[in-house]
């Protein structure tokens, strides 16, 4: 018999084969039943390996994939949590989690993003019950996949690294200013949810992982960047500015001047100029600190920037139940 299905044995014995019996001739049987492809010695070899040997590599394996969980879906997990009790029995656990996972749709890559995607589609798809009554967790999910994906992107040729210093931009005229060019690094993300995700994340993780409030059932829509020390920022803006900013993503430099335009255009225009182009300044400032926009002098409006080294961005994640 072939070397490949006798590995495939053991992979499945690790992997999908659940509480193996104690006694040799139980295990012989269920080996047999489970592999009939395998010649007698190979089963009577695998029957003679203490299941203790095997649970160890299992228990190894599925905590590391509940590690990508918890490295990666803070506040899915806790709203998974609260809300355990109506798709899981007993009380919380992230090894019985990712055993479910792998059983409705196993991981066959070394990427964590593979597992990620995996995880979403786990949630969305195979559990339609929780789809239906807690939108807000496939919501989570989708910011947290997009927040991976923000931070496991090559670096670009420009980054938040590359902006002009705040000190630079406030020595500017304001005809100078609206005149500098530019553009959206390829590791930005743009998310549309049905519930103010960005923010309830952003308080978890300042809460140390306790869930402080209800989630808003707000529409919201949001980029995320990459900070000078690479952590991943998320910044809420007006629908008509994120429309701007995704229409130029993967794209040339644009002027300041308009997205300005769109800013002061999408805002109360009864209130006075001076505030209106203060509260700019601030968001370009918060969207540069993000690595949302690098601003430079010498960007050429007109030519793309380093446009083979532009994945397509994901141009939005809209919720099933937004508006």
């Amino acid at each position: 018999m072939a070397l490949k299905d006798f590995l495939s044995a053991v992979r499945v014995i690790i992997l999908d084969l659940e509480d193996l019996p104690e006694e040799y001739g139980k295990r012989h049987a269920l080996y047999r039943h489970t592999f009939p492809k395998l010649l007698a010695e190979e089963i009577e070899d695998l029957a003679k390996i203490d299941p203790q040997r095997f649970k160890t590599y299992t228990t190894s394996i599925f905590l590391g994939e509940s590690g990508i969980l918890d490295n990666h879906f803070d506040l899915t997990l806790a709203l998974l949590k609260k809300h355990w009790g109506e798709f899981f029995p007993g009380e919380f656990d992230k090894y019985t989690l990712v055993r479910a996972l792998h059983k409705a749709r196993p991981w066959d890559s070394s990427r964590a993003h593979g597992f990620a995607k995996n995880f979403l589609s786990f949630l969305s798809d195979d559990l339609p019950a929780l789809r239906s009554k807690y939108p807000v967790i496939l919501d989570a999910a989708r910011l947290e996949l997009l927040n991976l994906e923000v931070k496991r992107h090559p670096n670009p040729q420009f980054s938040a690294q590359h902006s002009l210093a705040k000190e630079d931009i406030a020595a500017l005229a304001v005809a100078e200013l609206l005149n500098l060019p530019f553009y959206i690094p390829p590791y930005a993300r743009f998310g549309r949810f049905a519930y103010d995700v960005t923010t309830a994340r952003r308080a978890l993780l300042m809460n140390e992982g306790k869930l402080s409030s209800e989630i808003s059932h707000t529409e919201t829509f949001c980029i995320g960047g990459r900070t000078v020390k690479n952590l991943a920022r998320w910044i809420n803006l007006p629908q008509e500015v994120w429309l701007f900013l995704q229409g130029r993503a993967n794209s040339s430099a644009v002027e300041l001047g308009a997205l300005a335009e769109q800013f002061i255009g999408s805002a109360d225009q009864s209130r006075p100029e001076e505030i209106l182009f203060r509260e700019f300044m601030e968001l370009l400032l918060n969207l540069m600190d993000g690595g949302i926009v690098v601003v430079r002098k010498d960007f050429e409006i007109t030519s793309k920037l380093q446009t083979a080294q532009h994945t397509p961005v994901q141009s939005s994640v809209h919720s099933e139940h937004s508006g």
